[in-house]
């Protein structure tokens, strides 16, 4: 009884695991290796980056905010420009 309770354990997180379903598309499992999807993973990263900065700034003194919140700004503009340069030409 606990071998055949515990096969049904296992069956059932195979298909927890599993995430095709029967008849879904395979386009839907597909990865996108282009410039455009890789763009918008460096994109996605590059504002974690700086929504990270901006949570740091607020533990600055107040004087310093102003120039912390200006340089993650700036660190962002940098960070989309090479984005897009490293998406366009990738190595």
């Amino acid at each position: 009884m606990l071998s055949t309770l515990m096969c049904s354990s296992f069956a059932q997180q195979r298909r927890d695991n599993d995430i095709e379903q029967r008849g879904d598309p395979q386009r839907w499992y597909q990865e996108k290796n282009t410039p455009e999807a890789y763009f918008a993973t460096l994109k996605k990263e590059a504002y974690a980056v700086y929504q990270e900065s901006i949570k740091d700034c607020k533990s600055v003194a107040t004087m310093d905010k102003k120039q912390c919140t200006k340089d993650a700004k700036s660190q962002l503009q940098q960070d989309l420009a090479d984005a897009k340069t490293t998406s366009d030409h990738p190595h």
